[in-house]
């Protein structure tokens, strides 16, 4: 424990409250070829995942469906934000 109390008093990283720290995806010269952003990307990746686990494999799809669209909003809002 001394151990791990001093390694943290060596740590100065501070994050700044009040910013947005987004990563940003690049795509890959591969990925490219088939999407023209990342955000086409993203939701490939989000309609497979559906078709592959969700879409006839579980009761109550419209609940997945449904978090979905929320969490897109929550994340849409978050990125206009940063824009203006």
């Amino acid at each position: 424990m001394r151990t791990l109390k001093a390694l943290a008093e060596l740590c100065t990283f501070q994050i700044k409250l009040g910013e947005l720290h987004l990563p940003s995806y690049e795509l890959t010269s591969e990925e490219k070829k088939l999407y023209d952003t990342s955000s086409d990307l993203f939701w490939h990746l989000i309609q497979k995942g559906l078709e592959e686990k969700v879409i006839g494999q579980v009761e109550d799809e419209q609940v997945y469906i449904d978090r979905v669209q929320e969490e897109s909003e929550s994340l849409t809002r978050v990125t206009l934000q940063t824009t203006f």
